[in-house]
């Protein structure tokens, strides 16, 4: 399919966006290549947890910070990821630069596959490898503007985000939520695949459908 996708040319993003009832799919011809392309949910506490917990023991292991520092700027880290969530989802996820074979492939390898395909498990969470290669450049970034124990433990706020963002974004599509605030958003998320794409890119909260003007309404429409 990896390279059945870009011969669509123009015809792929209307495609794209209808759903398949398929449980699976399989990407790539080489069983190599197909293993990294699929990822169980919980690799990504395993993964990252411990990276988290790493950086907030660099962070806390000097008296750089004042405990109302760290605190202050671990949950800026958090919030900082739902922005960068709406961000990327929005204007990085839901972006085809050109009709061309690389930029068709490219959102189906980082978006697109997950919109055909809902119900695939292997392919909700984000790869780590792929993660490492998002995160580094933020990460990079900090400690170009902040002190270290600063840049550690805003990224570890940040990381400690994203991986909540997966892990709420798996349940949504697989769980069976019993409290309410699930419960709506797992119908908020629906809708964003089966009714409005363009909107609704909020997955862990809707918090910046509001300021954006993003916000899906129960009919599919902006609300």
């Amino acid at each position: 399919m990896f390279v059945q996708v870009a011969r669509l040319g123009p015809a792929y993003w209307d495609w794209v966006h209808r759903p398949s009832s398929q449980r699976t799919f399989r990407m790539f011809r080489y069983d190599f290549f197909e293993f990294f392309a699929a990822t169980s949910w919980w690799a990504i506490p395993v993964v990252w947890l411990p990276i988290i917990a790493f950086l907030m023991w660099r962070a806390t292991g000097t008296a750089a910070l004042s405990q109302a520092s760290i605190i202050v700027w671990f949950m800026g880290g958090f919030l900082l990821w739902t922005f960068l969530e709406y961000m990327l989802h929005r204007f990085l996820f839901h972006i085809l630069f050109s009709q061309s074979h690389f930029f068709i492939t490219f959102h189906f390898l980082l978006h697109g596959q997950h919109h055909k395909f809902p119900l695939d498990k292997g392919r909700l969470v984000f790869p780590p490898v792929a993660g490492f290669m998002m995160a580094s450049p933020f990460y990079l970034l900090f400690r170009s503007l902040l002190s270290a124990p600063t840049a550690d433990t805003l990224m570890a706020g940040a990381l400690l985000g994203y991986v909540s963002y997966d892990l709420i974004h798996y349940y949504l599509h697989h769980g069976k939520p019993t409290l309410a605030y699930f419960q709506d958003l797992k119908d908020y998320h629906r809708r964003h695949h089966y009714k409005e794409p363009d909107l609704g890119y909020g997955i862990s909260s809707k918090l910046w459908d509001y300021p954006f003007g993003t916000l899906l309404g129960s009919n599919g429409t902006k609300q």
